[in-house]
Parts: structure tokens; C-alpha cells; sequence
């Protein structure tokens, strides 16, 4: 199957910059109840796409994770390079910072090197950044190395934290459809008329389903 068969390519950089974020935090006794509020809701969600054992992330702020500003600059400036070269002097000093590893990640994709991406979206993910921006990326990662299964679970887990991503819905649907699972297409394409009937990403589904009669 070729990648350019997907929806859409990698997220811009608003939508890296400007996400809700899932992480760890630490509790103090006024977040108690948004703790259990959001555990039991992630857990219902996780369950739902086959995730149940994974360790349940409370939702944050962005500001949980900083970044260095100029590798960031970098970033948004699609000076590549240097934005790894930033942040892979900042991550030394801090290893744990998901976000930065996120960004480093982001940065190797654009530059082509899909196995670094995958890597350091992975290693960002077990430091407790998440968001549905880092499963889709991941997802359009493991696809462009040809690592459908992968793919097709990361974007799960996107649309898991964010249900309307139709984005994430429409490539989930096009993996299925290439991979011989029809019916489950179809079940995302529903998904789709009911957000947006009228979308690019519904008709670009609705399309490929209706060519494959």
C-alpha cells in the first residue's frame, strides 16, 4: 500500500504547539476530584479501544512541559536542523521532558528519518506526554514505514482523546479499507457523516469505499 493514500500528511505547526495534553502531575488535594474524574473517564475511553492496562494520565496544561524556546523557534521556523541540534542539547539536561521530545521527534520526521520520529514520539509518550496530536503524528509515522498495525492503533488512541478528529477518523478508515477490513471502513465513515457530512475527509472516504464496489 502506498502512504499517499492517507487523508492528510503530518499536523502543522499550530496544531503541535496548541493541543490539549494529557500528562503526569503531581496531586495536590484540591485536584483530587478532577483526578478521578478524569482517570474514570480515560479508563472507559482506553477500554473501549483495547487499552485498558495502559497507565491512566490525568489531563494537564500545556505548561506542565516547557520546552527551550529556541529549539522551539527553530521549530516553527522549519529550520529542522538546527531545531534538533537545540533540542537534543536540551533534552540532555532534561531527560524527562515529554514535550521536547515530542518536538524532536516532529522535527526528524520532516527531515524523512521516520525510525528517529518514531522513537522519540515513543520515548515523549512514556514520559507522560500525551495528547491526540502524538498518536495521530505516531500513526502517520509507523504508515509511512509501511507499519500498518501500529498505525491503525495510534490512531485509535487519537480519536480515543478526541472522537471528532476527523482527521484521524478518515486515515483509520483508508488503513482499514487498504488492509481488507471493509466493514470496519464503513463503520468510520459513519463516524464521519456525523461530524461532518459535507467534510473533504467524509468524501474522500465515502469515494474510496464507493470505488472498491
Amino acid at each position: 500500500m502506498n502512504y499517499m493514500v492517507l487523508s492528510v500528511k503530518k499536523t502543522n505547526i499550530r496544531f503541535l504547539f496548541n493541543q490539549p495534553v494529557f500528562g503526569d502531575q503531581t496531586l495536590n488535594k484540591n485536584n483530587n476530584f478532577s483526578f478521578l474524574f478524569h482517570a474514570f473517564l480515560l479508563i472507559s475511553i482506553l477500554a473501549w479501544c483495547g487499552c485498558a492496562t495502559a497507565p491512566i494520565k490525568k489531563e494537564v496544561s500545556p505548561s506542565v512541559f516547557t520546552s527551550d524556546k529556541k529549539a522551539d523557534e527553530a521549530l516553527k521556523n522549519k529550520n529542522y536542523e538546527k531545531s534538533i541540534i537545540l533540542h537534543e542539547f536540551f533534552i540532555k539536561e532534561n531527560p524527562d521532558n515529554g514535550l521536547a521530545l515530542y518536538h524532536l521527534g516532529y522535527s526528524y520526521g520532516q527531515l524523512g528519518d521516520h525510525e528517529n520520529e518514531i522513537k522519540y514520539y515513543n520515548e515523549a509518550i512514556k514520559k507522560g506526554y500525551y495528547s491526540p496530536g502524538i498518536f495521530f503524528n505516531l500513526g502517520m509515522a509507523y504508515a509511512e514505514t509501511e507499519k500498518f498495525d501500529d498505525a491503525m492503533k495510534m490512531f485509535r488512541k487519537a480519536i480515543a482523546l478526541n472522537p471528532e478528529d476527523v482527521d484521524a477518523i478518515s486515515n483509520l478508515g483508508t488503513l482499514y479499507l487498504e488492509t481488507g477490513q471493509v466493514e470496519k471502513a464503513k463503520k468510520q465513515l459513519e463516524k464521519l457523516i456525523k461530524i461532518d457530512p459535507d467534510g473533504e475527509m467524509t468524501l474522500k472516504l465515502k469515494d474510496e469505499l464507493d470505488n472498491r464496489k
